[in-house]
């Protein structure tokens, strides 16, 4: 479990950097409708070559009074990504986290290697898998529009889309309301919440680890935890420069556990999360090597 845990971890930050994502907003975007917008973003995220990205993230814990507060996670990430060779790297900043406090990963010629605090992992091998993910990139990068024609023009409910003198910007309503969220996509979220059970499935046959995860999904998937969750104001902000490149990511939010569950081992209380990410470097030369 330990070393599939690590490898998910290398995976998912390499990765994960495409998919993220200056200027007070002047005039909301007229040449372009948020639909489009978004298109265009995820569109020219796919095309390109490499990425380069630092992320900031934390996480404090309240009690359900909101008292008592304390840092429970702070890290940092600097990772490049390579996507047409499938090479990569990352390295992790953790703070408060048992474990590791610094982490190196680097995937080259189909190896995924890490450092521990100093200390070298296991090598992972993935050759077998890299011609599946460049075979799954080709075809993402032909798919023209990205928004289902049955849902045009549901994304303007709940983001606003800004025009800057930099590019553009895409802020997450304040006006949501979390209840009719679900009730509108309840469809969606069962299919979520049946294939996150299906991927414990995949990692584990232990059935006190399944019944734990899934009274967490069934806990925060549904109509009132939704309600809840967007009472709270969270925060998504994406912008980007004048070409639909992301260059800048901000998530805040805050969520509370007011029940003991044993995957947080019995704690409750508020927890906040906050996430900060700029991206550069596109399409520039990624140099890896074994960490």
């Amino acid at each position: 479990m330990m070393n599939k845990g690590w490898k998910k971890l290398g995976l998912l930050s390499l990765t994960a950097t495409m998919l993220w994502g200056g200027g007070a907003p002047s005039v909301q975007a007229q040449d372009l409708t948020t639909d489009e917008l978004v298109n265009r973003v995820i569109k020219t995220s796919l095309q390109s070559k490499s990425v380069h990205t630092k992320v900031k993230f934390s996480m404090t814990h309240s009690d359900l009074e909101e008292k008592n507060t304390q840092t429970v996670l702070d890290g940092d990430l600097d990772a490049s990504l390579d996507l047409d060779k499938m090479t990569g790297k990352a390295e992790f900043g953790l703070a408060k986290f048992p474990g590791a406090s610094k982490i190196k990963l680097a995937l080259v010629d189909g190896y995924l290697y890490g450092k521990a605090d100093g200390k070298d992992l296991d090598p992972i091998d993935l050759q077998s898998q890299v011609p599946s993910w460049k075979s799954d990139l080709e075809n993402l990068r032909q798919v023209e529009t990205w928004n289902s024609p049955q849902y045009k023009g549901e994304l303007a409910k709940y983001f606003k889309s800004v025009q800057e003198d930099q590019g553009y910007l895409l802020q997450l309503s304040e006006a949501i309301d979390g209840k009719q969220l679900y009730r509108d996509y309840q469809e969606l979220w069962d299919q979520v919440k049946q294939e996150a059970l299906h991927q414990v499935l995949l990692e584990t046959s232990n059935p006190t680890i399944y019944g734990d995860f899934a009274s967490f999904i069934d806990y925060v998937l549904n109509e009132e935890a939704f309600g809840a969750f967007m009472a709270r104001k969270p925060k998504i902000l994406v912008q980007t420069d004048k070409d639909f490149r992301v260059t800048r990511v901000t998530v805040d939010f805050q969520f509370s556990i007011d029940q003991g569950m044993d995957l947080f081992s019995g704690l409750t209380g508020i927890f906040h999360v906050k996430l900060e990410a700029d991206l550069d470097q596109y399409d520039q030369a990624v140099s890896v090597e074994k960490p």
